[in-house]
């Protein structure tokens, strides 16, 4: 093999043996660890970003967050390093394949498969965020299936846009936003720097709900209009896509969608153990007490929702057809439809079905963004009821003035 940059940084404690594919700022490698005689993949930064001190730091932001969760269901990072200028992460080799790929093949997931895969999904996350981590492109893309003693295992992937929750996030700019746009939050489209663990939670239903529906529930021609419907937390109801779920499944993707954090779901175990109740629930026909909606905080304790942050225009996400491996590292060089639909362009390189799961970094318009939920009949209310004073006072034919009304008591004795 001819001997790069990235082969001189590492001959000394791995073996490179062949290039698996490239994400955004990274190119993997299948390696081999001449000490220990296991099989990585190691993933170096590329030769563009090794030059941007703000990727450098992202780079080794993502081996820092990977490292420090210790969970069955995160994939394990072993080392990290710079040499010769080569920034370097070595992680777990796996085999097996992403979640999309199984619901490209599958489109649904049964219920039972779903319930064991996301409980073990919500374990993670629950981990990561106990680490003081918030990984903010969670989707299909990123959770890998693997085997272990015949059973499906989940592992979480790429903490490329992660961040630490007690710190501030200095490498993200204002105006834009990490993630995947189909699978963020509300407050994730509208302030990203101010995002907490419960940004992944609303991921994590997404994917839910698109596993068992065979559907995402945020969908649009656009980013603007994606974001628009995310916001305004439209989406059609799991029973009309699949008619055959059981009774309070609609109930239980109304609380994981509500635009309030505060009223969602608060961890991934308190949301796999409603999911799990509601699927126990017998097909025969419902009764009343199935039927109840999950119950949801009142709204005095709910916190409100971050502001609107400024925005700008639109960067549209680039497109690339995919390798068909079945390796973890493969499933992380593949990009796919970012909005809702694919593009005449895009059918061509594959299936209509296929999902956002390209992590982008794009700039929202602030067109497309909720109107501020205030009680705006008040504030109508309230400037009839000024204009009515000021037509009264002209029409007695008394001097009326802005300081005037200002001061009432300027006069005096």
């Amino acid at each position: 093999m001819k001997e790069t940059a990235e082969g001189r940084a590492v001959m000394d404690k791995y073996r490179l043996e062949r290039r698996l594919g490239g994400g955004g700022m990274g190119d993997l490698w299948l390696g081999f660890d001449i000490k220990l005689r296991r099989r990585v993949v190691i993933k170096f930064i590329r030769s563009f970003a090794a030059t941007e001190p703000e990727l450098v730091a992202r780079f080794e932001r993502e081996a820092r967050a990977s490292a420090r969760v210790r969970s069955p269901y995160v994939i394990e990072t072993y080392d990290y390093g710079v040499d010769r200028g080569c920034a370097f992460i070595v992680m777990e080799y796996l085999e097996g394949e992403d979640l999309n790929r199984r619901l490209e093949r599958e489109e649904r997931i049964p219920l039972a498969q779903a319930t064991a895969l996301f409980t073990q999904l919500g374990k993670a996350l629950d981990a990561i965020h106990a680490a003081g981590v918030i990984h903010r492109d969670l989707k299909p893309g990123n959770i890998f299936i693997t085997s272990s003693a015949g059973d499906d295992l989940v592992k979480v992937l790429d903490f490329g846009v992660a961040k630490s929750s007690c710190s501030r996030d200095r490498i993200t700019k204002t105006g834009m936003v990490l993630g995947t746009p189909r699978y963020m939050s509300p407050e994730q489209t509208m302030a990203p720097r101010q995002v907490d663990y419960r940004s992944d939670l609303w991921s994590m239903a997404v994917i839910l709900y698109r596993a068992i529906t065979g559907q995402c529930p945020f969908a649009g021609a656009n980013i603007n209009e994606l974001v628009r419907h995310i916001c305004q937390t439209s989406f059609p109801k799991a029973s009309k896509l699949a008619p055959e779920l059981p009774p309070g499944i609609d109930a239980f993707f109304a609380r994981t969608f509500e635009f309030d954090p505060e009223a969602r779901f608060q961890s991934g175990k308190e949301m796999m153990e409603a999911f799990s109740a509601i699927v126990q629930v017998p097909a025969s026909p419902p009764s009343s007490e199935s039927l109840r909606a999950i119950p949801v905080p009142p709204p005095s304790e709910r916190s409100a929702i971050v502001k609107r942050s400024a925005v700008g225009a639109v960067v549209a996400p680039l497109r690339c057809a995919v390798d068909d491996q079945t390796t973890m590292a493969a499933m992380l060089a593949a990009p796919a439809n970012d909005l809702g639909s694919p593009t005449a362009t895009d059918a061509a390189v594959e299936p209509a079905s296929a999902s956002c799961d390209r992590h982008s970094e794009v700039v929202l318009d602030s067109r497309v963004l909720p109107p501020l939920r205030v009680p705006w009949m008040v504030a109508v209310g309230l400037l009839i009821a000024a204009a009515c004073v000021v037509f009264h006072s002209v029409a007695e034919g008394a001097p009326w003035s802005l300081e005037a009304a200002e001061s009432p008591a300027a006069g005096g004795p």
